[in-house]
């Protein structure tokens, strides 16, 4: 005979209120968060460039059918020249644009347009200097690569670069103008020529690697076209060289360490693709890119939420207010985790729907993947609050860190395992990073008058 403890009865319903008090909570959160205007601007942002992925994702597809893993690891070489040498070339300026000309739009409109005007031609400048030098030593590079039948793409990567990284400019003056549907629009120029090209190639029979490459770099050179004429026309006034002098030591003073953390990122970044073609060559390349392409949706999520909550963080004071946009974030990144975490069970359907099965040894590479995004969402996301309090100079330090500390891991991994070691390799520098990012973040927060 059970004999039940009417005390224990009344705290067990008491706590179960509460947890049905909390879940209520939580869910308004969450539905609250929704309907703010970050998540509107998030939603706007993420939805221009999801249509320009899944764009250049029907490219994907339509390449790597018909090329094979040895060519389409060549696609992805040249992609990682390109992405490298943007990272490169970035300066830490992208997050100095969004903070520093949205923060001066209201207080002094010419020196936000000053800002834009140096910061425009100090990427065109490094631009132009990172691509010189990849050209001139370009067969070098493609030997150490794999050989010979990599120099186009090298050669290429390094042009399609250096527009690159200025067109890139053209995003953070959109958000610092918070002109979110221009941006998307934009935006979505680049996947329509990408995959309107390939599938013209495709349609014609001409369909080759060579010819894709053309295509590839042509694309940033229409998109720079098409954002150049829609992008806010502040960078065409000129100040005096006492004001632009001044702008120049105040970007510096704010992105130099932001500068060397995209040294880092960018590097750290793409290395394993450059080790992977040094170990292994292009088919590994093919097969390990193919695992990464269905996640690319991720670094688009956080970009956005990140592009479009910095402006608002920069304009708040008290730690009130960072408390509850800090919580807001959280609860919608747990949301977006839960209903991207089934890709880690299933990930081997869209693995063979997609690629077919010359890229079966993707499925593991996507799962794992998708498991150290899921974690960089919450980091990442958060890590914003550094930027927005000058506090991001610490992410420097654990950049380099991550960057030393991958690379022995990749060298010994590499070989050994090929693109599986690469990618467990990211999934561990990802958990590590989350863990002192949030816990940074959150100590940040708490030292904020309230």
């Amino acid at each position: 005979m059970n004999i039940t403890d009417p005390i224990n009865t009344d705290n067990m319903k008491e706590r179960a209120g509460q947890a049905k008090d909390t879940v209520k909570e939580r869910t308004g959160q969450a539905i609250g968060l929704a309907k703010t205007e970050t998540a509107r601007n998030s939603a706007i942002l993420f939805s221009g460039n999801l249509i320009n992925t899944l764009l250049s994702m029907v490219a994907v597809i339509i390449i790597s059918r018909a090329l094979g893993p040895h060519d389409f690891g060549v696609v992805a070489i040249f992609n990682t020249i390109l992405g490298t040498m943007v990272g490169l070339t970035e300066l830490g300026l992208s997050t100095a644009a969004v903070k520093l000309i949205s923060e001066n739009l209201t207080r002094d409109r010419h020196h936000a347009d000053v800002i834009m005007r140096v910061i425009f031609f100090m990427e065109l400048a490094s631009g132009a200097v990172v691509a010189l030098i990849g050209i001139l030593f370009s067969v070098q590079i493609a030997n150490a690569l794999g050989g010979p039948h990599l120099l186009f793409a090298v050669r290429m990567g390094f042009l399609a670069g250096a527009v690159t990284s200025a067109a890139a400019f053209f995003g953070p003056f959109f958000a610092a103008h918070k002109q979110f549907v221009k941006n998307a629009l934009v935006n979505f120029t680049g996947g329509v020529f990408k995959a309107g090209s390939v599938v013209l190639m495709l349609a014609l029979s001409i369909l080759s690697l060579r010819h894709v490459i053309i295509a590839y770099t042509l694309t940033p050179i229409l998109f720079f076209a098409v954002a150049y004429l829609f992008v806010p026309r502040g960078f065409h006034n000129k100040g005096t060289k006492q004001e632009e002098k001044e702008a120049v030591v105040e970007i510096f003073h704010y992105s130099k360490w932001i500068f060397l953390s995209y040294v880092a990122t960018s590097i750290g970044g793409n290395m394993d693709t450059f080790l992977i073609s040094h170990y292994k060559g292009s088919a590994a390349v093919g097969i390990y890119t193919a695992g990464q392409q269905l996640v690319t949706v991720m670094p688009m999520i956080i970009s956005a939420i990140s592009t479009v909550i910095l402006p608002k963080l920069t304009q708040l004071e008290t730690r009130a207010e960072y408390e509850k946009i800090v919580v807001k974030l959280l609860v919608g990144m747990a949301a977006i985790a839960l209903v991207l975490s089934p890709g880690i069970i299933f990930g081997q359907i869209p693995i063979k729907l997609i690629f077919g099965n010359r890229f079966l040894a993707s499925i593991g590479i996507f799962k794992i993947f998708l498991t150290a995004y899921l974690v960089a969402l919450f980091s990442n996301t958060i890590a914003v609050v550094l930027y927005a309090r000058s506090r991001h100079k610490i992410l420097t330090y654990l950049n380099y860190g991550s960057l030393v500390l991958s690379f022995i891991a990749y060298i010994i991994l590499i070989p050994r395992f090929g693109a599986a070691g690469a990618a467990f390799t990211f999934l561990v520098a990802n958990v590590i990073a989350a863990i002192f990012i949030i816990a940074y973040s959150l100590k940040v927060v708490s030292e904020i008058p309230a």
